[in-house]
């Protein structure tokens, strides 16, 4: 059974994400529901920690460890013939839909960023992840 209206990229029930710290249980988000449709460009805007970018994060499983979550992130293909329930996929389920059907633009390039490694190297890193081997390819793309 479909959890996904038709014309909706995504669907969030009921999500809620906790973190466990040294004082306990700090409740992050509690029981958001909302919908993304296809082909539209959505905002999310609220105070400095409101939650928008656990929110985020949240939609392609990107928490740290001592985050619990309940409740469902349902994310439709890019054809629209597959849905998957991204709460629940395994480390490598994550890794082929990651950049395949959904990614994340960091705010602070900053925080992600490596100084060590060439901006072209990381690039080349997230699609050697995805399977990608040539050498060739993978410079062309990264310049792309």
């Amino acid at each position: 059974m479909s959890e996904i209206k038709e014309g909706n990229l995504a669907e969030i029930k009921d999500l809620s994400v906790s973190f466990m710290t040294d004082a306990g249980s700090i409740k992050a988000i509690d029981k958001i529901s909302f919908e993304i449709p296809r082909k539209k460009v959505i905002g999310v805007v609220g105070e400095s920690g409101s939650g928008k970018s656990v929110t985020a994060r949240s939609l392609i499983k990107l928490l740290p460890e001592t985050a619990t979550t309940s409740g469902a992130v349902y994310l439709s293909n890019r054809a629209g013939a597959e849905e998957l329930e991204v709460l629940s996929l395994s480390g490598e389920q994550l890794r082929e839909m990651r950049g395949a059907e959904a990614a994340m633009v960091f705010q602070e390039p900053n925080s992600v960023l490596n100084p060590v490694y060439t901006i072209g190297w990381q690039i080349e890193e997230g699609l050697r992840a995805h399977g990608m081997k040539d050498k060739k390819e993978l410079r062309a793309k990264s310049i792309d």
